[in-house]
């Protein structure tokens, strides 16, 4: 009969602590989704690597939302819209930057809205649209990689060409070396012929 009881007493409370963590998951879903927000287009050119939806938006390092959606222009095949939905009280403004930072080696990536001034007025849609549009930029790190890419692209071929040109002229670059070192080798034995007093073998070795 104790046993029982005991296992009733286990029973309950374990039931009360899941109980508890539903309700704490429901406020705190509830919370964040009073939160009211104003979706953004961010239009990005070129590559968008590790931008997916759920990456974090902040604004000067704090987090404002995230991305709810990321796909190719169908208008532009070169870009790429990201739509984020931001905190309303965000102070996104006409002139405010938007960012693609990429983590360093990671390659997880955030679109980080920066600065801005009053002066310039909130951010609104244009005419005819429902949502406003930021243009987004690299960060200066996704800059430096991209030339890095460039230059190292660039190499390969530049070494690409010179292997085809070497291929293509092989049998002209083995003459020219043989005649360099046969004119080489008819100087040198010119100068020993001419004796070590001679003018020739004067200029040779001075």
């Amino acid at each position: 009969m104790e046993n029982k009881a005991n296992y009733a007493l286990v029973g309950a409370f374990a039931t009360l602590v899941v109980a508890g963590l539903l309700a704490f998951v429901y406020w705190f879903s509830n919370d964040r989704g009073a939160v009211a927000r104003t979706p953004y287009n961010v239009v990005f050119t070129g590559a968008v690597t590790g931008l997916s939806a759920g990456t974090d938006v902040l604004f000067n390092g704090l987090r404002v939302g995230t991305v709810s959606h990321v796909g190719i222009d169908p208008e532009d095949p070169s870009r790429v819209i990201a739509r984020i939905d931001v905190a309303a009280d965000a102070p996104v403004m006409t002139d405010t930057r938007a960012l693609l930072e990429v983590q360093g080696l990671t390659g997880a990536a955030h679109i980080q809205l920066l600065g801005g001034t009053a002066g310039a007025g909130r951010l609104e849609p244009a005419p005819g649209q429902d949502v406003a549009t930021l243009t987004g930029e690299p960060s200066d790190f996704q800059a430096i990689m991209e030339g890095a890419r460039d230059i190292v692209a660039s190499a390969d071929s530049t070494f690409q060409r010179l292997d085809r040109f070497l291929a293509d002229n092989e049998g002209r670059v083995t003459a020219t070396l043989e005649n360099i070192e046969s004119l080489s080798a008819s100087l040198a034995n010119f100068a020993g012929g001419a004796g070590e007093d001679s003018d020739v073998a004067a200029s040779m070795s001075g």
